[in-house]
């Protein structure tokens, strides 16, 4: 086709998730502990997507991850969100803020739980 020249040649920028852990470690300085626990819960997600391409990651994605972690019932609401998506929504929000992504697809993604009820006054 001669008029195929005119665009530019399709480039599939590959972007893993260990690259992205990188870079928010190098740039954050956490504890060791810290990036060891995030890539555990990255390396879940992965596994769970197939694949661990960050450039190819959706909202939906995230969404029915949060939703496999609720329905196996080994994990509370506050270990998803504190743990699992707080892990996930710091790397991709990094990696929003340096240019590595359009967007951070966990970003809103949130389970949703009651508090429990208290069983002594406020005021104990």
């Amino acid at each position: 086709d001669p008029k195929a020249g005119r665009f530019p040649a399709f480039e599939n920028k590959r972007l893993p998730f260990s690259e992205l852990i990188d870079g928010w470690s190098a740039e954050r300085q956490p504890r060791r502990a810290t990036v060891e626990t995030y890539r555990t819960h990255l390396s879940e997600f992965a596994a769970f997507l197939g694949h661990d391409d960050a450039s190819l990651v959706t909202t939906d994605d995230v969404v029915r991850w949060k939703n496999d972690l609720l329905a196996t019932g080994r994990l509370a609401a506050k270990t998803i969100n504190e743990k699992h998506l707080a892990a996930v929504k710091a790397v991709f929000g990094w990696a929003k803020a340096n240019r590595k992504l359009e967007s951070n697809p966990a970003q809103g993604v949130a389970v949703k739980s009651k508090k429990p009820p208290r069983s002594r006054s406020k005021g104990f």
